[in-house]
């Protein structure tokens, strides 16, 4: 780490964020594993992580199977709200109407007679064999 780059915690007090102090450890940017270049050649690939690079005091937290804390979803939160109880109450409609209106979807076989090959030949028996 460039000595210009260095930027220590508070030592005394708990920072704005809510975070206690940590000594002289470097005030680093907050990113998760996901975040980071797939195509990378890393040193380490399992953790995308290089020789010597420094950690986040927080680096357990935002290791690849934990929380992102960069992650920007593709949809907003509250469409996805609208899609999941506009789905959620579009089917308790439909089955309410169902209901309401008394219309069945059966899927029930309808029974019908045996069908053979020979009408009138026996096909098998348990007799024993001759």
């Amino acid at each position: 780490m460039v000595y210009e780059d260095y930027e220590p915690y508070d030592k005394d007090k708990i920072t704005a964020d809510g975070e206690l102090p940590f000594g002289d450890y470097p005030k680093l940017e907050k990113y998760g594993e996901w975040s980071r270049d797939p195509q990378a050649d890393y040193d380490v690939k399992t953790f995308k992580r290089n020789y010597g690079e420094p950690m986040h005091i927080f680096y357990d937290l935002y290791m690849s199977p934990r929380y992102d804390i960069s992650y920007k979803p593709q949809t907003p939160y509250w469409l996805q709200g609208v899609i999941l109880f506009g789905t959620f109450f579009s089917f308790v409609g439909g089955f309410a109407l169902c209901e309401y209106y008394d219309i069945r979807f059966t899927v029930a076989k309808v029974p019908s007679e045996k069908q053979f090959p020979y009408q009138g030949k026996v096909h098998y028996t348990f007799e024993p064999a001759e």
